[in-house]
């Protein structure tokens, strides 16, 4: 993924437009980036289908920024090409642009991306079986 991405102005953030976390994410940051001319949609929509392809089909591991070039940043790639974006996050990309910091920041977000189904300890990712179970989990958020 390209980490060099600083141009937001036209673009698209997609999401995962069937977790709670990830809308609830896209609802509060969506001011913030209609401002600077990102859109917002979820990977289910078919505009999201036919411009990514097999990338927007399940199962959805992190968001993807898709800039008006064309160019694709995907998970803590496309939060640092947001941050660098949006004067008040720089501080977050000047991290990333350090090889630890980068490192930390993949980290943090596939961490929270693989949690991300996970609201009051109770996850709504089936567990098996006939796919009904949930299984329990140290939920890191709630939502209001």
């Amino acid at each position: 993924m390209n980490t060099e991405i600083t141009e937001i102005n036209g673009g698209w953030l997609l999401y995962d437009g069937e977790c709670a976390f990830c809308r609830w994410w896209a609802a509060r940051s969506y001011r913030v980036l209609q401002r600077r001319g990102c859109h917002l949609a979820g990977f289910q929509t078919a505009w999201a289908r036919e411009r990514l392809g097999a990338a927007a089909r399940p199962p959805y591991t992190e968001m993807r920024l898709v800039t008006a070039a064309g160019r694709v940043a995907g998970g803590a790639d496309a939060l640092l090409a947001l941050a660098d974006a949006i004067g008040w996050l720089r501080p977050l990309a000047w991290l990333g642009r350090a090889d630890w910091g980068r490192r930390l920041l993949r980290g943090g977000y596939a961490w929270v991306a693989r949690h991300r189904h996970c609201v009051g300890g109770r996850c709504a990712v089936p567990t098996g079986g006939a796919g009904t179970a949930h299984h329990r989990c140290h939920a890191f958020y709630e939502l209001p």
